[in-house]
């Protein structure tokens, strides 16, 4: 059983990379499957990456199911961060904290 478990582990872990991110996200996010609450969900996790805006988002993976932006430098928030040109059905959870947010036009 504990062999079993310690396989899912890595599993897991393999699933979720910089690699599986656009090139647009510089190496500085990740992506891919994570178990959550149970269930395999599609993360792309750019926390405390360093960007000062969102445009990489535009590229973001149309599987996300859970995108985590916290803690960059993004001041200015643009209407619409993901562009007119992908719809994100699957997208249900979006985390923008702590971001230093002061506007969004």
């Amino acid at each position: 059983m504990a062999a079993l478990i310690a396989w899912l582990v890595f599993i897991v872990l393999v699933s979720v990379s910089s690699a599986a991110c656009p090139e647009e996200f510089q190496d500085l996010c990740t992506c891919g499957l994570v178990q959550q609450a149970g269930k395999m969900v599609y993360v792309t996790n750019c926390t405390n990456a360093g960007f000062d805006n969102t445009m990489m988002l535009r590229k973001l993976p149309p599987q996300t199911e859970v995108l985590i932006f916290v803690g960059n430098e993004v001041k200015d928030l643009p209407l619409n961060i993901f562009g007119q040109e992908v719809v994100y059905e699957k997208l249900r959870t979006i985390d923008f904290s702590n971001n230093h947010i002061q506007s969004i036009k």
